[in-house]
């Protein structure tokens, strides 16, 4: 009988293919939770948004016109005859990479934004990266969605 040192090929084999699926699933895990994480960020950047447009009404007891609102890369200004009235700075991945019908694409590098004065109130959003709009607002007959079709 010969005396067996070591492990045989497919021992290492199934070794290395279980190491493979753990690690698959590791990265996979991580990358949602990163994405969740981008999505947090940009859901908290609308709602400081929307408490500076909210601001803006009981001051002035209406909603800014789209044209009040200035969405830069780096920062949103609300604007009162041409006077700066607040500002909201966007960090990190809260960056705005669009707006309204125009710019790119919300994803890892920043997000596309909407706003619109309505009727009714105004619509205010973000385009999460799923794809979908996370909306806030005071008119609730006017959605980004609506205004500006689907991302």
């Amino acid at each position: 009988m010969k005396n067996k040192k070591g492990f045989t090929l497919v021992e290492l084999l199934v070794t290395m293919a279980i190491i493979a699926v753990i690690l698959g699933m590791t990265v996979f895990g991580i990358s949602l939770a990163q994405r969740a994480s981008r999505d947090a960020q940009r859901r908290n950047t609308v709602d400081d948004i929307a408490m500076a447009i909210q601001s803006y009404y009981e001051l002035y007891n209406q909603y800014p016109e789209s044209t009040d609102i200035d969405f830069q890369s780096n920062k949103v200004v609300l604007e009162r005859n041409g006077n700066v009235f607040i500002s909201v700075e966007l960090k990190g991945i809260a960056k705005q990479v669009g707006f309204n019908l125009g710019g790119g694409d919300t994803d890892a590098n920043g997000t596309r934004y909407c706003y619109e004065r309505t009727s009714g109130g105004y619509a205010l959003g973000a385009v999460l990266e799923n794809g979908e709009w996370f909306e806030e607002g005071a008119d609730v007959n006017a959605s980004c969605e609506q205004l500006f079709g689907r991302p």
